[in-house]
């Protein structure tokens, strides 16, 4: 009687498995929205679930990032300073989308090598308005080339 239990237990959970097989395979935008909305409805129920860094601690990170930015243009005497510029760029660019991404911004259409000074400032005047604290000369556009 067990066994039998057991048997069509395992027949049943084949069949699942055969019918998920076949959706995924036959029809993959359904099972995406299905589960999509199984998200959406478990969001609804539970309550936002925070994923990522707290956006304190990113924002801190933005700042600090922007400041070294400000400060490695102001000292033009070491001849490292193109490099060191263009990584603090790519540093405070990383910071903004994470940033932008915690709050639900859409993210940078640029490519992480197309993206120019403009764009940057454009996030940072978005994140501003997003209300995110961020020092006026980033995001008025004087991030100086």
């Amino acid at each position: 009687m067990v066994a039998e239990t057991v048997v069509a237990a395992l027949a049943m959970l084949g069949v699942a498995i055969g019918i998920f097989s076949l959706i995924a395979v036959y029809a993959p935008r359904t099972l995406t929205h299905t589960l999509d909305a199984r998200k959406r409805l478990r969001r609804l129920v539970t309550g936002p679930v925070p994923e990522g860094r707290p956006i304190q601690q990113i924002a801190d990170d933005l700042r600090r990032a922007l400041h070294r930015h400000d400060q490695l243009l102001r000292n033009r005497s070491e001849w490292y300073v193109t490099h060191e510029v263009r990584v603090s760029e790519r540093d405070v660019h990383d910071l903004a989308e994470e940033a932008a991404g915690a709050l639900g911004l859409e993210p940078c259409p640029a490519t992480v090598g197309t993206w120019t000074t403009t764009h940057l400032a454009v996030r940072l005047r978005q994140l501003s308005e997003a209300g995110l604290t961020v020092p006026d000369l980033a995001w008025r556009g004087d991030l100086p080339r």
